[in-house]
């Protein structure tokens, strides 16, 4: 069967993302225990995962912005796929948590930098009748890399021999390699699609012509984003809870293969939630997605307060965080594009979109880290009240939407 829809550029941004995710998730999985090693607190990681996120983020404005502006979105996506490539190598080599938080940060500079251009890139290869299958199909390419990358993680630490006296290290020295595969994929199966002309907004004017009901739609983006923290945090209580019980080498195992379960769980779900906001209004949708995600956390302050440590609950716990990432990050990119319909703003409002998550991923890694290291189940109930209220102003917008009788989706 033929399927128009699915191009090179869709292809190509597909195993770029899956590489590259293989590469980082594999690299980020064995982080806390490597930084554990160094000493570091729940609050430090919270922090260190908050402020890569909103470097990467607010990175995202400048250069969603920028690569409006000069008609090439290619060239940005190509550089930031090479700076989160060598990020394992640069903490592989760091001799201290402080440069593998630099380490930590530039990678995610990279990430900030070649985001909002993919994804424009991938909007502007498809018609907007089939947004959410393109979303969706690379959103499952990354969380397939993000499942295999922490399995394959888990397997070199329980195999690697006692030369390696950090065997973290082996893991981020291998994980380089996929990385750079995904450089070589985004620069030679990409296609850049290139209007007869671009407008030359300046960024503060390119904000200013973004849509109303899109400036609303990043206001619930925002609540709902500080609340939902980084899932290293999430490794990070899975393996303070089992480490006293499974030991420190099995508790970190094991923490690795809750991660892939995350991310087979968004993987396989992710097209599914993309063809259906093809079929259904995509905010509405989205709110279902963020209230799973707030009784998600809920769930995992519980077990951390009642002390659970039965492997099912937690494998539970994890999958169900997948099921909400998926949804989350398949249908906030595709509900975007939805509401910019100007191709000359489409990289400016994605960096919108990871500037104000970015915002939010501070917020709430630094929150719910600090909270962690007073009282676990805490944090957890931070996390799940504030995406709460996030998921609330997303299903009152909805609300607003169908009341103007406005199709946010297909046809609009």
């Amino acid at each position: 069967m033929k399927l128009p829809w699915l191009n090179r550029t869709v292809i190509g941004t597909g195993l770029t993302s899956f590489l590259a995710d293989l590469s980082y998730e594999a690299a980020l999985g064995v982080l806390p225990a490597y930084l554990n090693r160094f000493g570091v607190t729940p609050l430090a990681i919270g922090l260190i995962e908050g402020s890569a996120d909103a470097i990467a983020s607010f990175v995202k404005l400048g250069a969603g912005w920028w690569s409006d502006a000069v008609a090439r979105r290619k060239p940005f996506a190509v550089a930031g796929y090479v700076l989160t490539a060598i990020m394992p190598a640069l903490i592989a080599l760091a001799v201290s948590w402080p440069l593998i938080a630099i380490a930590r940060l530039a990678g995610w500079f990279g990430k900030g930098l070649r985001g909002p251009a993919r994804d424009a890139l991938l909007a502007a290869s498809i018609s907007q009748a089939d947004r959410g299958k393109a979303f969706g199909l690379h959103r499952a390419g990354d969380t397939c890399g993000a499942v295999l990358g922490p399995l394959l993680a888990a397997e070199l630490l329980a195999r690697i021999g006692p030369e390696w006296t950090v065997p973290e290290r082996a893991v981020l020295w291998w994980s380089v390699v996929p990385g750079a595969l995904a450089v070589l994929a985004m620069a030679l199966l990409v296609r850049e699609v290139r209007g007869a002309y671009v407008k030359r907004y300046r960024l503060g004017e390119a904000l200013r012509s973004l849509p109303t009901d899109f400036r609303q739609y990043l206001v619930s983006v925002g609540v709902f984003g500080m609340g939902d923290c980084s899932p290293a945090l999430l490794n990070a209580a899975a393996i303070l809870t089992l480490a006293p019980i499974w030991g420190a080498t099995d508790a970190a195992v094991f923490g690795l293969r809750l991660l892939s379960v995350r991310h087979l769980v968004a993987a396989v779900t992710a097209f599914p939630a993309g063809w259906l906001s093809d079929h259904w209004r995509r905010p509405p949708l989205l709110a279902v997605g963020y209230f799973a995600g707030a009784a998600t956390m809920a769930g995992f302050a519980a077990t951390l307060y009642f002390g659970v440590t039965a492997a099912g609950v937690w494998l539970g716990l994890f999958a169900l965080h997948g099921l909400m990432t998926a949804m989350e990050e398949t249908l906030e990119g595709s509900t975007a594009a939805d509401f910019v319909a100007d191709q000359d703003l489409r990289g400016t409002a994605f960096g919108a979109l990871g500037a104000v998550n970015g915002f939010g991923d501070f917020v709430a890694s630094a929150a719910v880290g600090a909270l962690v290291a007073w009282r676990p189940a805490a944090g957890f109930c931070y996390s799940a009240a504030v995406m709460f209220a996030g998921a609330g102003l997303l299903a009152m917008s909805s609300v607003r939407y169908f009341g103007k009788r406005r199709s946010v989706g297909p046809g609009n």
